[in-house]
């Protein structure tokens, strides 16, 4: 189970990580799921400082970047 976040045309780096938050805490309690993943395009400078303040609250939760056609795992 996954879930695409598409963060192109917010404007503020709060709101866009209120959002990747919001969307791996419901991942992660999403328990019946072989596997799960959030996949967060269009802002890759983003994600990476997200991931290292963030990174206990999705455990087991895979975390992909798409820029483009860069596929990049993260987490």
């Amino acid at each position: 189970m996954g879930e695409v976040v598409w963060l192109d045309g917010m404007e503020s780096a709060d709101w866009k990580a209120a959002i990747l938050s919001e969307r791996a805490w419901v991942m992660g309690h999403v328990l019946t799921a072989d596997r799960r993943f959030l996949l967060v395009v269009h802002d890759p400078d983003l994600v990476g400082p997200w991931l290292a303040r963030h990174r206990g609250m999705f455990d087991g939760v895979e975390v992909w970047s798409l820029d483009g056609d860069q596929l990049e795992r993260l987490a």
